[in-house]
């Protein structure tokens, strides 16, 4: 269902999300008009539209810009939002705040939906969507979703939005495929958003987050009375975000799917020998990488490469490290910054691919050339 409902809402053409503002009490010779399209998703806390802000100066030029209004029932996930989005800013890789309307619902009743108790954001809109739709939409099982280059440029994205936000002492604490968005078809221009459970302590004992994402110390709260580090849990998840894009797997699941038991497992203290993520936690990754690529092999190209072919991919030992510092323990864990500045990410560098090409090339010139000499004197 769709409206057309002109929603005229006063607000100063200065606004940003440094600094939001109440939608309709303020008045700066500037004048702009909401409109609402169409509804985009309809989540459990709230609802989420695609709009446009027409904005008309005094002297009657208009502009219109594609927005998102998010419609948020919660007022504990909308607090937590609004304090996130005016903490960090305004960032490339991180969704963008232009104001937020906490004010009189009668300027809003266009909307299909009933706010009466809601809150809105209005944010910017990111056509490409989020990354788990292009996922199925581009994804391929064997091939990947994505170029090992475009990987490296997506985990970088990612990793500059996160440390960002652990500047201005916000801890995303829900990072998952659904909640990083593309600016464009271009996958590595990504903005990380939804922060409906974001915290600006680093520490915690509350149990949040999505299942089959959060680390183990997060599902399993309340081992230590001061809590968990919030960011080295956020760098568990983002661990397995990344993993099921590169190889199109989930990092911890058995070879035959049993759902998100395993989490359950974790706080009723029921493991098995053959358990992927204990095996991860008790820094066995030999026997981690090779259980994936006996289960992976020839339905992955990522995953064909896992096992005994460092000579002639000697990538794969970076992209297998880099992996094994994000599920590390929690005292060896690595952080968003140290992960930046790994090895796999080092974007100066020649692709590991690329010198093995050039090392045969030139080993086959010299026979070439060897061949040829010894022809000419003969």
């Amino acid at each position: 269902m769709s409206c057309s409902k002109l929603l005229k809402i006063n607000v100063p053409s200065t606004s940003v999300a440094s600094s939001p503002t109440n939608v309709v009490d303020v008045w700066n010779n500037c004048q702009t008009i909401y409109t609402n399209k169409k509804r985009l998703q309809r989540g459990f806390s709230g609802d989420v539209f695609l709009g446009e802000e027409t904005t008309v100066d005094e002297e009657g030029n208009e502009s219109t810009t594609a927005v998102v209004f998010k419609i948020i029932n919660k007022r504990k996930h909308f607090e937590a939002e609004l304090i996130a989005l005016t903490s960090v800013g305004v960032h490339p890789n991180v969704v963008t705040m232009r104001t937020e309307a906490d004010a009189d619902k009668s300027m809003w009743n266009g909307f299909p939906v009933s706010i009466a108790n809601a809150n809105v954001l209005i944010l910017d809109y990111y056509a490409g969507g989020d990354l788990l739709e292009y996922v199925h939409a581009r994804g391929n099982v064997y091939r990947g979703v994505v170029s090992l280059l475009q990987f490296r440029k997506m985990c970088k994205s990612l990793l500059n939005g996160l440390i960002h936000c652990q500047k201005h002492g916000i801890y995303h604490r829900d990072i998952k495929l659904e909640n990083i968005f593309l600016g464009s078809d271009d996958p590595t221009k990504l903005a990380i958003g939804d922060f409906g459970l974001a915290s600006n302590t680093p520490r915690g004992i509350e149990c949040c987050g999505t299942l089959g994402y959060m680390s183990p110390e997060a599902v399993a709260q309340g081992f230590d009375e001061n809590g968990y580090d919030h960011e080295l849990s956020d760098v568990w998840s983002l661990g397995v975000l990344l993993f099921s894009l590169i190889f199109v797997a989930r990092p911890y699941e058995e070879p035959v799917a049993r759902g998100e038991r395993w989490c359950q497992k974790l706080v009723n203290g029921e493991w098995e020998t053959n358990d992927w993520l204990q095996v991860l936690c008790k820094q066995q990754y030999k026997l981690f990488w090779r259980s994936h690529y006996r289960t992976g092999r020839n339905k992955n190209v990522y995953l064909d490469r896992l096992w005994g072919n460092d000579k002639k991919y000697p990538y794969m030992k970076d992209l297998r490290n880099f992996f094994e510092d994000m599920f590390a323990p929690i005292g060896q864990r690595k952080t968003f910054a140290e992960l930046l500045t790994h090895p796999f990410l080092s974007g100066n560098k020649m692709s590991e691919k690329k010198k093995w090409i050039q090392k045969n090339q030139k080993r086959q010139y010299r026979v070439d050339a060897s061949v040829r000499f010894t022809t000419t004197v003969r």
